[in-house]
Order: structure tokens, then C-alpha cells, then sequence
């Protein structure tokens, strides 16, 4: 590509990478990753999901080690990086690879302490990225208790929270709850 005057980018590398995910070969799929920002290319929301196939291989920890690493490579708040990296996963429908990255709502929750103690404020976006994800692997229950947390913490619902949460109560055919839920927030 390079020899033919084309610039490559994240999705040219995307697939290249995804046998070694697949194969579990972690360093191959470093080195492939490391021509990616070599090559000032912006890993994007495939390259998340390329890793994540790691985690279906049972290698949770490399999965996660790899997207760090990849965070600290690109210079990028974690705030935002791990903002881009659940909402990605989840929007894609690979919210069991998300879960394992972040290892369930304690973990999750962890991650959101590690940020405050760091100074880096959660905001909207990173508890919609969670409570999104609870709701596509059909687990609301756990997205309102991310929901209660949020409000608890002082931090401000909007309307992408709400509307998450009520097609999340929708799916799981709770129609009289989803409703009252509605008019409750319509009151408000």
C-alpha cells in the first residue's frame, strides 16, 4: 500500500490483525497495533472490537493491557479513551467483550473510582456507556443500579441516560414499567 502511494488506516489494519486475535497470538497483535500508531493511524472502533475477540479467547487480562497500553500510546484522557473504547464495544452489540474488559459492575465501578482519584471527572457519557451495555446483554436491572449511582454521585443523567434506560425496560417486554418510568421523567 505504502509503495502504491495509499495511506493506510485503523480499518486497513483491522483485519490483519483479527487472526491473531483470534489465534490468541498477543504479540503479533502488539506489533500489528504498534504499525498503527507507527503510522499515525487512529485506532477506531474495529480495532476495539478486533481486541475484544481476545477476550472470547479467555485472555481478559491481555485484552485489557493491550487497550491501556493503547490509551497511553495515543496520549488521549482516559476519560474519553475509555469512553470511545465501552461505547464502541457496545454500539457494535460485543457487550460480553466489554464486560470482561471492565469485569462486571464492581469492576466497572472501580474504574470510575481509579478516574476520580486521578482527577479525571466521569461524565454522562462513560455511565451511558455502561448502562447501554447492561441493557444490550439484556441486564437492566444492573444498568438502573449504574443509573442510582450516578444520580448518588452528584453526577447529571441526560437525555441519551433516559432514553437508554426506557428502551432498555421496553426490550425486556416491561411496557407498564417503561411507561410509568416515562411519566415519572415527564413530570419531572
Amino acid at each position: 500500500m505504502m509503495r502504491r502511494q495509499f495511506k493506510p488506516t485503523a480499518a486497513s489494519y483491522n483485519p490483519i490483525n483479527a487472526l491473531p486475535c483470534i489465534e490468541g497470538k498477543v504479540v503479533l497483535v502488539v506489533k500489528c497495533l504498534d504499525q498503527i500508531i507507527c503510522r499515525r493511524c487512529t485506532p477506531n472502533e474495529g480495532t476495539y472490537n478486533v481486541i475484544a475477540v481476545l477476550c472470547e479467547q479467555g485472555m481478559v487480562q491481555e485484552a485489557f493491557s493491550i487497550i491501556q497500553s493503547l490509551g497511553n500510546k495515543q496520549n488521549s484522557s482516559m476519560h474519553d479513551f475509555y469512553r470511545s473504547v465501552l461505547t464502541g464495544l457496545c454500539r457494535k452489540g460485543n457487550t460480553y467483550p466489554a464486560f470482561q474488559l471492565l469485569r462486571m459492575l464492581d469492576e466497572a465501578m472501580e474504574i470510575f473510582r481509579l478516574m476520580e482519584e486521578n482527577n479525571y471527572r466521569p461524565d454522562a457519557n462513560n455511565f451511558n456507556a455502561h448502562i447501554l451495555g447492561f441493557c444490550k446483554s439484556q441486564r437492566t436491572n444492573l444498568s438502573l443500579e449504574v443509573f442510582e449511582m450516578m444520580i448518588e454521585k452528584g453526577y447529571m443523567p441526560n437525555e441519551t441516560t433516559y432514553t437508554i434506560i426506557m428502551e432498555g425496560i421496553a426490550h425486556e417486554n416491561e411496557n407498564q414499567l417503561a411507561a410509568k418510568v416515562l411519566k415519572e421523567l415527564h413530570l419531572r
